[in-house]
């Protein structure tokens, strides 16, 4: 519903007994009162809005008639809500109605202010503290990784999060403080009058002190936490659109840092959560201008030292800002759902690419593995698979050459489709890594159920080689663990001599890191390859 296009109209016990009498508000519930029925029909009819909302306690015939049956009115829906059950006579059949408790004005599921009383709360309290120079402070929650929540325990346990979160906030906060359910796992407090503004972290920290607490789920316990944005009313942030933009600055601020903490809005946010739009915005033409390219990093074998697979790594040439960190733009394509049209770039130009390479150059070199990455997304769409399958078909390749790596946190969302759509893709040949392994929630037996063939260890192990007894001890186990699960292990980030000499003696089946060789541009990895080539047959 589009709330620039519509009118509530409240109608109540007291304005019935005075003639009719009828009050008619904007979506900010400012109201104004009018003597008639004609009147307010007059004024709605200037508005020409596409829906009137009338909320009433009784049953009011007459008014509802008189809105209905007006030719002024006749392009516009009509929608009662009342707490009562209205026995409307047959004219008014066609009307819909609504039967709730307030819905416009509070939350069903946790009886806070809803998101449009709280905008009118706050524009009043905006108003108050610029006429009397008050400190207001608008703090914006959000709940971490609520998603998962309901993914792993189901919706009425999320919405058995939410109440008691919601519980939380409001036995936190003062009672001149105003608090709302403003989005699905989103909360707002407004703090009003404050005596300074550091008094405004002073609540957000027990906020989240209280929020990060228990919750039991049946047998489950689970521990909940949330990060919050915090921006303070002044002259340049002084409406209500702006002081919940910089809220939600600071929020995702918050998150970025690590979540269950809080941050307040700055000016530097502010200039990165520009550059980030004008990233996304980049980011979505970069396909269309062949800003994209792939580079790919050599993976060896243990035994023989010699190149048997390689990783295909996505890097974006920006055309202004030159080469972009994918620290930076693969998070972002992730967000803005990009990452799966340009996942289907990448599969295209790897499959193809590495088909082609020696053929284009009259090469004769043996065709090596590549490991290509799949998000989350892509591993969310139940035709993934079959996408695949077609793109195998178009560039002949032998899908014994393609690898899919997933992250341990990709299967989390739908496990079940996820170990659908990788029994598919094994079934037509194609080895599955897990990337980054030891970062996520998975475990070896965990693993063993799923359809994978190679296990990544994470380079934050391996660069703790010869600096810390337990890490080394954790990789000894993974990997002896690993073989007896029948699964090849391929340590990341090998950088120096020690660390292979470790790996080897522990079994490590495959090496990749900067000790061998950088990601290269595809150029360049055919002449690191023929040199590679040429050494092993001098």
């Amino acid at each position: 519903m589009n709330l620039s296009q519509s009118i509530l109209v409240v109608v109540t016990p007291e304005t019935i007994a005075n003639n009719h009498n009828v009050a008619i508000s904007d979506p900010q519930l400012t109201f104004y009162e009018y003597e008639s029925v004609e009147l307010l029909i007059a004024k709605i009819s200037r508005l020409n809005p596409t829906l009137v909302i009338v909320e009433t306690t009784l049953p009011t015939v007459t008014i509802v008639q008189s809105l209905k049956n007006s030719p002024s009115l006749a392009s516009t829906s009509l929608l009662i809500t009342t707490s009562e059950t209205l026995d409307f006579p047959s004219p008014l059949d066609e009307v819909s109605v609504l039967h709730t408790a307030g819905c416009e004005k509070y939350d069903p599921l946790t009886g806070l202010a809803s998101r449009i009383t709280f905008n009118d709360f706050l524009e009043k309290a905006l108003s108050r503290a610029s006429r009397h120079e008050r400190i207001l402070a608008l703090c914006y929650i959000n709940i971490d990784d609520f998603k998962a929540i309901n993914n792993s325990f189901g919706h009425d346990s999320g919405d058995s999060i939410l109440q008691t979160v919601a519980q939380k906030i409001n036995s936190t906060v003062r009672s001149s403080d105003f608090v709302a359910r403003i989005g699905a796992d989103e909360f707002a407090v407004i703090l009003d009058e404050l005596a300074r503004p550091e008094d405004a972290a002073q609540v957000a920290q027990k906020i989240l002190d209280r929020i990060s607490e228990e919750y039991s789920l049946g047998e489950d316990i689970v521990r909940i936490t949330a990060s919050i944005g915090i921006s303070f009313f002044h002259e340049e942030n002084a409406s209500r659109e702006e002081l919940f933009k910089t809220a939600d600055i600071a929020m995702v601020h918050a998150k970025e840092n690590g979540r269950n903490r809080y941050r307040f809005f700055s000016t530097e946010m502010q200039e990165k959560a520009v550059s980030r739009i004008r990233l996304e915005k980049d980011l979505r033409l970069a396909v269309q201008r062949q800003e994209l390219e792939l580079y790919y990093q050599p993976q060896i074998d243990a035994q023989t030292m010699q190149v048997v697979a390689l990783e295909a790594l996505l890097r974006w040439k920006h055309h202004d800002l030159g080469m972009v960190s994918p620290a930076e733009f693969i998070p972002l394509a992730e967000e803005t759902r990009l990452i799966n049209s340009i996942g289907d770039w990448v599969l295209q130009n790897a499959t193809q690419g590495n088909h082609q390479w020696w053929k284009d150059r009259g090469i004769t070199l043996p065709k090596l593995t590549v490991a290509i990455n799949v998000s989350a997304q892509q591993l969310k769409d139940e035709n993934f698979a079959y996408h695949v399958e077609e793109l195998i078909e178009k560039s002949n390749i032998d899908p014994k050459q393609i690898e899919i790596e997933i992250t341990e946190t990709a299967l989390l969302d739908d496990p079940e489709l996820a170990i659908q759509t990788l029994k598919h893709l094994r079934a037509l040949g194609i080895s599955i890594a897990i990337d980054d392994f030891g970062t996520g929630y998975s475990s070896l037996a965990y693993i063993k159920r799923l359809p994978v063939d190679i296990l990544k260890v994470d380079l934050s192990f391996v660069r703790d080689i010869g600096k810390d007894s337990k890490t080394e001890a954790i990789i000894i186990s993974t990997i002896s663990l690993a073989h007896n699960l029948g699964l090849k292990v391929v340590a990341e980030g090998v950088e120096t001599a020690e660390q292979v000499e470790f790996l080897k003696n522990a079994g490590c089946d495959i090496f990749q890191g900067y000790y061998f060789s950088k990601p290269l541009p595809a150029d360049q990895l055919v002449l690191f390859l023929q040199a590679s080539w040429t050494e092993k047959h001098l």
